[in-house]
């Protein structure tokens, strides 16, 4: 009797018109972006949400995104492109901020930085990704819903001010693709939950038996009737769809092709509870591996530290110093020594207003001179300081009469600094440099006080080698030079899992030994310290805490360069999708380039105009207002004179014959000694509420509206 009822089911569902229900695969991805910084929506989380449950009643499985930032937004597409290879049905839903850009529909994620119409391309999805991903997976059926008309946050930004989005030229067959509105039109957001599109949707979707191409006739009726919003559709499906199956069955069979058995259901059921055990088997197996590894480095750690215990704690060691004033000596590292009483102070204080608690845990944390060990002064080692021959401006209080008493190697902008004394239950201590005295104030009530860091330094310090082997000396502040290539490199690398660009930054802004111009190896420099014949793991002096594999400069594409120090192999891999660790470097030889000099204390010197540039940017997009305080408060290589520069001084920059990738990936035409974040950085000339830049990828000076745009900058100062 079973086998009649199969072969009679079989032979149905031969007869039956090519019809889609429930019963076949179905697989949606879901985004709803509405946190802008520019042009914040409400509705589109409500959207998504709502959404992506309707899509469940209706037999599809959904992966959701809230609030999706550009890798989670492309690598969510990824994953559904690659789900739907296994068949039936596919939807995508978006709702949030979509431009056109030269008829090209791109969706925006949260967190773009979008300065002009070029940057579109690179910040946002481009909206064709989803059809590619769908004739790839050729899962016969396919659905796009975009309630992405809103209108445009950066249109006054753009070169042209296109409203709305395209309507796309072609698609695979059998999709079925939906705008909110009309081309070149804008949907509205909505007053209620959801928007007016996403709302008639809604409705819809949830009665049964309605072919798609007959529900949406429905939704503009709706719309139009309600709103005067048109939405737009194209399609090239070639059998019905229906969200939900009607009450008796859908045309000729369908019915009989949703009705399943309870033996396929306990199959079903088997077959997934035989798959949950062979994932937790395989869990297991995976848990029992790391263990083992684990327990590896475990032990090979614990011989390292016997090995270890005898080096004492290392000293790190002082820079170069850069000029005397009797008993002071100041260094480029922003540190000064007081070599009568042992005391190393920071060259300047905080620079603002503090309370007392607050400037304790300052003082704690500063790392100049890449020290750890930094502490708030006493008000006696404050009093050592205080000289009544000298006098500095203060400049919280520039009227006569309210000086600083000090030598001008420590740079105070305040005439009190907090002490660490204390008394009583409230009561702390202060010194006052115009006065030369020490007072007291209740710990809670006042923060008029700014704080200034300061170290013990034994007389011993100088004395910083700490190890040698073969070719590489071990210094006491994390350093190790490499005698025989004049490179000095960090002597931990980071072994967390970092993308390319991670790894880069982090190289950049790494500190070590006080040193400002750390930077990312190149794969012939992680070369050369691998040395094959060394019996140890990783094949490399002990002196060095190498990671297993680490980043290296070059890039070619989307690839980046690496060195395994395992087995001494060089590499390619995605600079995004791979993760390795990283190992600063920086060069002790000044490097010359041409014209320009870089002395190895964060300063470039062009000998042609006699400008000195710092060799990094500040590294952030900022206002000019900012800008421009930021390059008059730079300190670096113990000058304080740096200063904005002008449109000229760095269009003498600009060399057509130099091309590099900026290190915010942009191509830019200068010298490789000067690192910059993007294409263009602000200058000191400004006409009315308008400050200029100057633009590395063209040549070219541009005007922005100083308070509303950001830029980075790059400090300069006359070497001359």
């Amino acid at each position: 009797m079973p086998i009649r009822i199969f072969f009679a089911l079989f032979l149905l569902v031969l007869t039956c018109p090519f019809t889609l229900t429930a019963s076949e695969l179905r697989t949606a991805l879901v985004i709803g972006n509405g946190a802008y910084s520019s042009g914040p929506l409400k509705n589109p989380v409500n959207d998504a949400t709502d959404m992506a449950a309707a899509l469940k009643k209706a037999g599809f499985t959904v992966s959701l995104k809230k609030n999706a930032k550009l890798q989670e937004m492309e690598e969510a597409i990824e994953g559904f492109g690659n789900s739907l290879k296994r068949g039936g049905v596919g939807l995508f839903y978006f709702a949030g901020h979509g431009v056109q850009v030269n008829g090209v529909n791109y969706l925006l994620p949260i967190g773009a930085k979008i300065n002009k119409e070029s940057d579109v391309k690179y910040q946002a999805v481009d909206a064709n990704r989803i059809l590619d991903e769908m004739a790839s997976a050729n899962n016969g059926l396919n659905i796009v819903l975009l309630d992405a008309c809103r209108d445009n946050p950066f249109a006054k930004s753009f070169r042209s001010a296109s409203r709305g989005l395209a309507i796309v030229s072609s698609a695979p067959t059998g999709t079925f693709i939906s705008y909110s509105t009309g081309p070149g039109q804008v949907a509205r957001d909505g007053e209620g939950r959801n928007s007016p599109y996403t709302g008639a949707l809604l409705h819809y979707m949830r009665e049964p038996g309605i072919p798609i191409t007959d529900m949406f006739m429905k939704v503009r009726q709706k719309l139009r009737r309600e709103t005067g919003q048109v939405p737009w559709e194209l399609s090239s499906l070639e059998g019905k769809f229906f969200f939900v199956s009607g009450k008796s069955g859908l045309a000729d069979g369908t019915a009989v092709l949703e009705r399943k058995t309870a033996a396929d259901n306990e199959l079903q059921a088997e077959r997934a509870k035989l798959e949950a055990e062979r994932t937790n088997l395989q869990k297991e197996k995976d848990l029992l591996e790391q263990r083992k590894v684990l327990e590896e480095e475990r032990q090979k750690l614990e011989a390292e530290k016997k090995q270890m215990a005898s080096i004492k704690p290392p000293i790190p060691a002082m820079s170069k110093e850069l000029r005397r004033d009797g008993r002071f000596i100041a260094y480029d590292n922003g540190t000064v020594l007081d070599t009568k009483t042992n005391l190393m102070w920071a060259a300047k204080d905080n620079g603002y207003m503090i309370k007392w608690s607050d400037a304790k845990k300052y003082c704690e944390a500063y790392r100049g001179g890449g020290y750890t060990d930094w502490r708030m002064p006493t008000a006696d080692e404050l009093a050592g300081l205080y000289d009544q021959s000298k006098n500095q401006k203060d400049e919280s209080r520039p009227e006569p009469g309210n000086g600083v008493h000090l030598n001008d190697l420590i740079d105070l902008t305040h005439s009190v600094i907090w002490a660490s004394d204390k008394r009583g239950v409230d009561e702390v201590a202060y010194f006052n440099f115009s006065y030369g005295s020490k007072m007291w104030w209740h710990e809670h009530s006042r923060n008029d006080a700014h704080a200034i860091p300061v170290r013990s330094v034994s007389k011993q310090s100088a004395a910083n080698e700490i190890g040698r082997d073969s070719s590489f000396i071990s210094h006491g502040d994390g350093t190790v030079t490499d005698t025989k290539t004049g490179l000095m490199w960090a002597a931990k690398g980071n072994k967390s899992s970092l993308d390319w660009e991670s790894a880069k930054a982090y190289c950049d802004n790494y500190r070590g030994g006080g040193y400002t111009d750390w930077r990312m190896p190149t794969q012939s420099e992680l070369a050369g310290l691998y040395e094959p014949e060394r019996a140890i793991r990783w094949k490399v002096t002990p002196l060095i805490d190498v990671p297993d594999e680490c980043w290296a400069n070059e890039t070619r594409s989307i690839e980046a360069a690496y060195f395994a120090f395992l087995n001494g192999g060089r590499g390619w891999r995605h600079h995004n999708l791979f993760k390795i660790g990283a190992l600063p470097v920086r060069s002790l030889i000044a490097k010359k380039e041409s014209r320009f000099i870089d002395h190895g204390n964060g300063t470039i010197t062009d000998t042609k105009t006699g400008l000195m540039w710092a060799a990094r940017d500040n590294g952030e997009s900022i206002h000019w207002p900012k800008a421009k305080k930021y390059c008059e408060d730079f300190f670096l290589g113990g000058y304080r004179d740096w200063r904005l520069p002008t449109t000229a001084e760095l269009a003498g920059l600009y060399d057509n014959n130099k091309r590099y990738k900026a290190l915010g990936r942009f191509p830019v035409n200068l010298t490789e000694l000067i690192g910059i974040s993007d294409c263009s950085t602000w200058t000191s000339d400004s006409r009315g509420a308008e400050s200029a830049d100057f633009d590395f990828c063209n040549g070219k000076q541009g005007w922005w509206d100083r308070n509303y745009f950001v830029k980075p900058v790059l400090p300069v100062r006359s070497a001359k």
